[in-house]
C-alpha cells in the first residue's frame, strides 16, 4: 500500500506501507522507500530467496539527476518472508535497502513494473533438480527418469488438516475466510 496526502498521481511524498490484513496495523517500510518518493507498489506473486519482492517507482535521484531531477525509475526492494502479523503490530521494518532496476533509460520515466516468472515443472513433470520444480515439490528419481512430486502433500492453496498436511515451505493455517489452506 502506498500512501499520500492525496492519490498517488498528485502526492507530493508516498511511502511504502505493510499493512496486516486482519488487525489492520501498519509498518512504514523506511528501510526500503524512506524518502516518501514510492509509488505504485507492486509485490511479486511468489517468494524467491526468502523474500517477498516489492517493484515500485520513484522519483530519488539516479543517473544524471541534475539534469533530470523528476525523472521516475523503477526499483526492487526485499522484504522479509518470515514477517508475522505480530512484527507489524511491534512496528518491525522487514524490508531492505531498494535498488534501482537496471535497462532502464534515465532520461524517461519508469512508472508501473509488471513481475513474470518463468514456467515451472509441476506434478509428475520431468526435471533435472528440485529449483526446476513448482513451490512444494520435489524433484525425485523414478524409473523413466526424475519427476517433480510433491509426496501426497498439499500446495499453496490447497485445504489442509492434521491428516493431510503441506508441502514444504508451507504451513496448514487459517485463510481470512475461516478454512484452512497451505499458504506461507
Amino acid at each position: 500500500m502506498d500512501r499520500g496526502p492525496t492519490t498517488a498521481r498528485q502526492a507530493t511524498s508516498t511511502y511504502v506501507l505493510l499493512v496486516d490484513p486482519t488487525s489492520g496495523n501498519v509498518t512504514q517500510l523506511t528501510h526500503g522507500a524512506p524518502d516518501g518518493t514510492a509509488g505504485f507498489p507492486r509485490f511479486t506473486p511468489f517468494v524467491e530467496g526468502g523474500y517477498y519482492w516489492l517493484l515500485f517507482h520513484s522519483a530519488r535521484p539516479y543517473g544524471d539527476s541534475v539534469t533530470n531531477p523528476t525523472t521516475k525509475q523503477l526499483w526492487a526492494m526485499a522484504i522479509d518472508a518470515t514477517v508475522t502479523p505480530r512484527d507489524v503490530v511491534a512496528g518491525v521494518d522487514p524490508s531492505h535497502p531498494a535498488f534501482w532496476v537496471p535497462g532502464q533509460t534515465v532520461s524517461e520515466s519508469s512508472i508501473q513494473g509488471v513481475w513474470t516468472r518463468g514456467a515451472c515443472a509441476g506434478l509428475g513433470d520431468a526435471c533435472i533438480s528440485s529449483s526446476a520444480c513448482c513451490e512444494g515439490l520435489t524433484c525425485l528419481p523414478g524409473v523413466g527418469g526424475s519427476t517433480c512430486d510433491g509426496d501426497g502433500c498439499g500446495l499453496a492453496a490447497e485445504s489442509c488438516s492434521d491428516l493431510e498436511p503441506c508441502c514444504a515451505p508451507f504451513a496448514c493455517r487459517l485463510s481470512l475466510g475461516g478454512e484452512k489452506v497451505c499458504q506461507l
